[in-house]
């Protein structure tokens, strides 16, 4: 039989803790070590819905991205989305495991998987954050420059996006691209320092889009929640290459929360 703690120790074989940001909450942060896992339900975010689609899919455990509380909870009522989330799972003896900053810095976690994803090869880490040269965002030189415009079409085809924000001229030839998952606008500056043509990130805001216009960097705006859904896909296969015994459910309960229209 799989244990919780099973599928703890191998993610944390990939991305340890001691990885995360100091500000972060990572780990088992709900349920029980020694409980047996059959059925995972997986997800980007933990809250209320997804708590309730555990209890309805008949899971064990719900593995995340964003864990479920960010700073300690004082209490543990009805009153609060978050503590009724934490509840429900309680009530049902869910565990609630999240990877969240350990999993974007680790070498073979998201950042990498995004870049994979958007057909980059050969990347090197964009902001280094630990001793041994992991941390934070992707960048490569493309095989051969191509135009912003085509780079714009194939992150919208390999995250299935019907549009994204962006800063450049179209027909600017891009050949060497920065990705960071989910709100990375803040490791632009290494951006600059690596003579970077295009930045591929979430939550860009104005001033820092501004900034890059004016400093020739070129910017694809696609998304947080844009970015980092792709965890699903890569603790899918993670758990299906450790533990193919266990039972994969993907959420359909994590939803886009802002909508443009």
């Amino acid at each position: 039989m799989i244990t919780c703690n099973d599928i703890a120790m191998a993610i944390e074989t990939l991305a340890p803790k001691h990885l995360a940001e100091e500000w972060d909450n990572v780990g088992l942060l709900v349920g029980r070590e020694d409980k047996m896992i059959s059925r995972v339900l997986i997800a980007l975010d933990m809250d209320e819905h997804i708590a309730r689609e555990a209890v309805e899919t008949g899971a064990d455990m719900v593995l995340t991205h964003h864990p479920c509380m960010f700073r300690a909870v004082q209490r543990m009522t009805e009153d609060d989305p978050q503590q009724r989330a934490i509840r429900t799972l309680i009530r049902h003896d869910i565990c609630h495991y999240a990877a969240h900053t350990n999993l974007d810095v680790a070498t073979g976690g998201l950042n990498d998987f995004l870049a994979q994803t958007l057909g980059l090869d050969h990347t090197e880490v964009l902001e280094v954050t630990t001793p041994d040269g992991q941390g934070f965002g992707r960048w490569c030189d493309l095989p051969q420059e191509i135009p912003l415009g085509a780079l714009i079409a194939q992150c919208k085809q390999a995250l299935g996006l019907d549009g994204v924000k962006y800063v450049g001229d179209p027909d600017r030839l891009i050949k060497r691209v920065a990705v960071n998952s989910g709100g990375g606008a803040d490791s632009m500056r290494y951006c600059y320092e690596k003579d970077v043509d295009c930045f591929i990130t979430g939550d860009i805001k104005y001033t820092a889009a501004r900034e890059a216009y004016e400093r020739g960097l070129c910017l694809i705006d696609a998304g947080h929640y844009e970015t980092e859904i792709i965890v699903q896909k890569f603790y899918d296969e993670f758990l299906s290459k450790h533990f193919p015994g266990i039972e994969r459910v993907l959420s359909e309960y994590n939803r886009k929360v802002l909508q443009t229209g």
